[in-house]
């Protein structure tokens, strides 16, 4: 707002002080409880009382402006700002909760994103565009999602799992719902999404993220911690041995929490899978189950029995692990390893937690272990497109993959 309009709102009173005085727009009266906003700028300088008003203005416009797209509960927690922060006034009739962080969805979130996108004079194509890509997300995290609950490591699977997403655009997919999608087996990996395509499904999610945060909604940019992959890179790095050398060595001190990350080290887990699995025994081999009725997975191929290692085996995983589940949350465990036990390693460059994973696959490969015996201990679609699994009925047996996870 220009400096000859804001002159039209200033007074003086008979003292000869500067103050402020506005009419409340129709659209925030009943949130102000009130139809003029007076305020007294404490000066007889003419100079001063403009800067001053152009303070108390400008902040108003803002919530002129934004009362256009988000919700009423936040539009009074901003008004309330306003009142105490700005013009310094007791509020004590206008209602003081707080929008609830706690229990605000990714479905609420989605919602919100797209009454303020609308408005901001984007091209009708391009809105479509990144709704699209914003639906994927919403699929694989599920609507009621709480936004609070996601962690790095979420955003992590979510990458690979674009990693390994059919282009959308393409028959048979374009007809398909995403169910169905994520339930195909053998999908040609000429079908997969580009690596820059994956970056702009990304982006379209820290665009969401990003406004989430301004208005108050989320308190962190969780794909900040992620490391999310440029253009040039859009893999992760495995751990080198030196490495695994280092973090071994800090596990060792740590006691059960060493014994949860030495998990997913000799597991090859997603972080999230680690809380959801149980300890299965069959045929002699203790295995991590994750094919049990109920078990949610991200994709079918997730579903899946993976024999546990022998060093964890020696460690007591056995008969910790419900222990553990209870006692670690998956957002802490997560915290600590990718902003602290990550600074241990000398190259930290593109390695995080999720790491893990991409070691396990790469020594497994280094020790000749068949490809598709490493796709069904990860979770994956099976690399050799000639065969058909179905969960451990075709796939293959523990014991061969007892001696496959063995050989880490």
């Amino acid at each position: 707002m220009s400096i000859n309009k804001l002159l039209t709102s200033l007074y003086v009173n008979k003292h000869g002080v500067y103050y402020l005085r506005f009419r409340v727009s129709n659209k925030l009266s009943r949130f102000f409880k009130k139809e003029y906003i007076s305020k007294s700028l404490f000066t007889k300088e003419k100079k001063i009382a403009k800067v001053k008003a152009m303070v108390y203005r400008s902040k108003y416009i803002e919530l002129l402006q934004v009362s256009e797209w988000i919700d009423d509960k936040t539009l009074q927690l901003k008004v309330n700002e306003y009142m105490k922060d700005t013009l310094k006034v007791d509020c004590p009739d206008i209602e003081q909760e707080q929008p609830k962080q706690n229990d605000f969805t990714l479905k609420d979130a989605i919602v919100l994103y797209n009454k303020w996108y609308i408005k901001q004079g984007v091209a009708e194509k391009q809105y479509k565009m990144i709704q699209k890509r914003l639906d994927v997300a919403i699929s694989y995290f599920g609507e009621n999602k709480i936004l609070k609950d996601l962690s790095t490591d979420d955003i992590e699977e979510y990458i690979d799992f674009l990693n390994t997403y059919p282009n959308p655009n393409k028959r048979p997919y374009k007809t398909m719902t995403f169910k169905q999608i994520v339930r195909l087996k053998n999908v040609p990996q000429q079908d997969f999404i580009s690596p820059s395509t994956v970056i702009k499904y990304i982006k379209a999610f820290q665009q969401l993220e990003n406004f989430l945060v301004d208005d108050g909604k989320l308190d962190r940019k969780i794909s900040k911690r992620a490391k999310l992959p440029n253009v040039k890179d859009a893999s992760r790095s495995p751990f080198t041995e030196d490495d695994l050398k280092t973090l071994y060595n800090k596990f060792n001190k740590m006691g059960d929490l060493g014994l949860l990350y030495y998990t997913f080290a000799y597991s090859g887990m997603r972080t999230s899978e680690f809380w959801k699995s149980k300890i299965g025994y069959e045929d002699g081999i203790y295995f991590f189950d994750l094919s049990y009725e109920g078990v949610e997975l991200k994709t079918n191929s997730s579903k899946r029995k993976i024999p546990i290692h022998s060093k964890l085996i020696e460690k007591g995983i056995v008969y910790k692990l419900e222990e553990l589940q209870e006692v670690y949350k998956q957002g802490y465990i997560s915290e600590i390893f990718n902003r602290k036990l990550i600074n241990l390693i000398k190259d930290s460059k593109n390695k995080v937690m999720y790491s893990f994973r991409h070691t396990v696959a790469t020594h497994l490969k280094r020790a000749d272990v068949d490809i598709d015996k490493i796709s069904e201990i990860l979770g994956h679609r099976y690399e050799n497109t000639s065969m058909t699994k179905t969960v451990y009925t075709n796939g293959y047996s523990l014991k061969q993959l007892k001696e496959a996870i063995d050989c880490l």
